[in-house]
């Protein structure tokens, strides 16, 4: 897991325990976001990742989140309607 998912109730023992097949999508969305980010270590720093944001921002939306249970959330953040 990583900061995301240290605070949710869900993460357990270091792995998603949501519902089942939870941990494979989490890591099928870690995968998703190096791949369009073109991060291929885990050392990197946000301020290198955000300014990315808008050039990947599209295909996200459409890999990620269309099928999100939690897209509502996103949806009230000022930060989803300035992209």
């Amino acid at each position: 897991g990583d900061d995301v998912c240290r605070a949710c109730p869900s993460f357990n023992g270091g792995v998603c325990v949501h519902e089942p097949g939870a941990e494979e999508k989490v890591n099928g969305l870690d995968a998703l976001a190096k791949r369009l980010l073109e991060i291929e270590n885990t050392n990197f720093r946000w301020d290198d990742i955000k300014v990315q944001i808008p050039r990947i921002i599209t295909e996200w939306r459409e890999k990620a989140c269309r099928e999100c249970k939690w897209i509502s959330v996103c949806e009230k953040t000022k930060y989803w309607t300035a992209i």
